[in-house]
């Protein structure tokens, strides 16, 4: 009887668990930080947690150190969404973009139309996506609100598609993010060209450095690339990365420099680091293969699939899913 008890509370304790980390992106705040420039440019004034996105300044600003006019601010968040059709409206003045794991989902950055609402529905699969919106006022009545969940029950919607990544060959190193939120910039130098924001911890493959040494152009995926501030990274020169390796078993190969977490979460707590090139036996991975669970010498944790190469041998089927 003893023994049927403890595994009664072993099953509660994972389901519980489970439950918390499934409903985790509606429990998390948003990061927000207030810049006093309408561009996001340069580091935040100020930044803080918020519980919603739902704000109505008026014709004051946000804090004694912003501007009443001219000032923008940023909110992000990140968690794990069950896979389903999801709508975002948004009601702003004035400029506003909505991105989704990078993607651009609502644009009215350039508009600058007094009081305008804008929504569209959108297909998600599931796992850990990232949410973001950029907003900035100029002038006026300054307010941004945002209205997000599930779409009714058979809404059709454009399923938003997750870019591959694959290391480009002319690497020559990676960097590592040192920075709360870094602004990636589509050229070596701070003005209105913020292409999206990388977070603390995050590892990219350096591709290039400015002719001062202050910007390192860095691929964000295989999309993107664009260049960051050298004060904000730890970046290490490298032979060129090679996408190919003589991989066997049940293992995966780490393709930069890339932290193992606690968790299968981006902002998770970091246990471990692995070196790139780096071999090492896989335990589990999570359900859409975002993250895969690894050996890393006695210690377990989680590794994400957007910076390592499986074993051929691999066959994700035969791996144990965990959440």
């Amino acid at each position: 009887m003893t023994h049927i008890r403890i595994l009664i509370l072993i099953i509660l304790l994972w389901f519980t668990l489970f439950s918390a980390q499934a409903q985790s992106i509606f429990d998390r705040p948003w990061a927000v930080d207030y810049y006093n420039n309408p561009y996001l440019a340069g580091e935040s004034i100020f930044g803080r947690s918020e519980n919603a996105v739902g704000f109505d300044w008026g014709t004051d600003s946000p804090n004694d150190d912003i501007p009443n006019d001219n000032f923008s601010v940023r909110f992000a968040k990140s968690g794990y969404l069950p896979a389903g059709v999801y709508r975002f409206i948004i009601s702003a003045d004035e400029g506003f973009r909505l991105y989704i794991d990078q993607q651009v989902i609502l644009d009215a950055w350039d508009d600058n139309v007094p009081g305008q609402t804008l929504g569209r529905d959108i297909r998600l699969s599931e796992g850990i996506h990232h949410i973001q919106i950029d907003y900035r006022e100029f002038s006026g009545e300054a307010f941004i609100y945002l209205d997000w969940g599930a779409a009714p029950p058979d809404t059709e919607a454009e399923t938003l598609i997750q870019p591959e990544h694959i290391v480009p060959e002319s690497a020559i190193g990676t960097v590592t993010v040192t920075a709360n939120a870094l602004n990636v910039r589509s050229e070596p130098r701070i003005a209105n060209n913020v292409l999206t924001r990388v977070q603390r911890g995050q590892q990219f493959p350096l591709l290039d450095r400015s002719t001062d040494g202050n910007w390192l152009q860095i691929a964000v995926d295989s999309a993107t690339t664009g260049w960051v501030s050298a004060a904000y990274v730890d970046g290490s020169a490298a032979s060129p990365i090679s996408n190919n390796s003589d991989l066997s078993g049940v293992t995966l190969r780490s393709d930069t420099r890339l932290f193992v977490r606690v968790r299968p979460y981006a902002d998770s707590e970091i246990i471990g680091l692995l070196r790139a090139g780096e071999v090492v036996p896989i335990v589990a991975r999570n359900d859409n293969m975002t993250w895969w669970q690894i050996r890393d010498g006695n210690q377990i944790g989680w590794v994400s699939a957007q910076f390592i190469t499986l074993s051929p041998d691999v066959n994700p089927a035969r791996v144990a899913v965990v959440e």
